[in-house]
């Protein structure tokens, strides 16, 4: 059958993806109809479904009495499973991909996460204590749309920490440690898209060539290291009747940070700075020529972070009438690096 037109252009009434098209008049302040504005800026729906089973053993004791008071042991073993969901329910909802309106395809993914950790506290003196901590972990991830696609990370993770009471009124605490995070749902199973000829980038080894034929593609990476950050802190305590403060300094050395999506001309600009042999160029195909064919710039461990500062809180505690009390809690980060 053929649709009614008007002017040569089919009737939208007759598109089940344009009924009720109302026009939108983008020129000028206050043009726009709400109508067309209803029409245009649709609901769209997502749902998400979470689940989480966990099931862990802990054990404490008493190892023995040490020079300095007792020797304490904290151990256990924790399996979890984690299962996320979500849908777009399309069949109800035409107008999704319309536009440029869209949350991504549907996705979702089943996590499974088994820990074994381990902590000691061992008095050194009256006025110092120190602990010492350690954890292992093995995480599975598996893609609930393709069940071939999958991940898997066995890594530790520890800390070592003091703290010194020298007077009454002032405690001085440090610590050191690898602390590491393993991707998320959303990180490792967003859906992958190829699209050709939606996007430009400025090709850095021949100034002035534009390459906007090349395949983008984005999307999540189940194939992503976890990230793992090398963390120091020290700071101060002081602590008198009705005031405390503290001050702590940090330093956190973050490597193989996952970023979610790079960007394709940062891609570009990345393996260009690095003469061609850095990470961004392994998402790259035709880096180096004149003619870019494919630029991957889904999720992927791209770099590291080093960030410093300080972090303050102050509390006080005021007195009121009747036997009440206020309590007042100030806290700041400053960041230099």
């Amino acid at each position: 059958a053929t649709l009614p037109t008007y002017n040569g252009v089919a009737n939208p009434t007759f598109s089940a993806n344009a009924a009720g098209c109302v026009p939108l008049n983008i020129f000028g302040n206050g043009n726009a109809s709400q109508a067309a504005l209803d029409y245009v800026y649709r609901t769209l729906k997502e749902d998400n479904e979470y689940t989480q089973d966990a099931l862990g053993v802990n054990f404490r004791t008493t190892l023995g009495e040490g020079w300095a008071g007792p020797i304490s042991l904290a151990t256990g073993l924790e399996w979890r499973a984690d299962e996320a969901e979500t849908t777009h329910d399309l069949a109800n909802q035409p107008w999704y991909s319309s536009y440029l309106l869209s949350y991504g395809l549907d996705r979702g993914g089943d996590i499974d996460v088994l820990e074994a950790y381990a902590e000691l506290d061992v008095p050194m003196t009256q006025r110092l204590n120190t602990n010492f901590s350690v954890r292992q972990t093995q995480n599975e991830a598996t893609s609930s749309q393709n069940t071939s696609i999958t991940g898997e990370d066995t890594f530790a993770s520890w800390k070592v920490a003091a703290i010194y009471d020298p007077l009454d009124w002032l405690r001085f605490r440090a610590t050191v440690s690898e602390d590491v995070r393993a991707a998320g749902f959303r990180e490792l199973f967003l859906p992958r898209v190829t699209t050709v000829g939606f996007a430009t980038v400025n090709n850095r080894w021949f100034p002035g060539v534009t390459d906007t034929s090349f395949a983008a593609t984005t999307g999540g990476n189940p194939d992503l290291a976890p990230e793992t950050a090398e963390t120091i802190t020290f700071g101060a305590v002081f602590s008198f009747d009705r005031m405390r403060f503290s001050a702590d300094w940090f330093e956190i050395d973050l490597g193989d940070a996952i970023t979610q999506s790079p960007g394709n001309q940062p891609l570009v600009d990345a393996c260009f700075t690095s003469g061609g042999v850095g990470p961004a160029c392994d998402r790259i195909e035709g880096e180096g020529t004149a003619d870019i064919t494919a630029i991957d710039s889904g999720a992927m461990n791209l770099a590291g972070f080093l960030t410093r500062g300080w972090d303050y809180e102050a509390t006080f505690d005021f007195p009121l009438r009747a036997g009440g009390n206020l309590n007042l809690r100030l806290i700041g980060t400053y960041l230099y690096d």
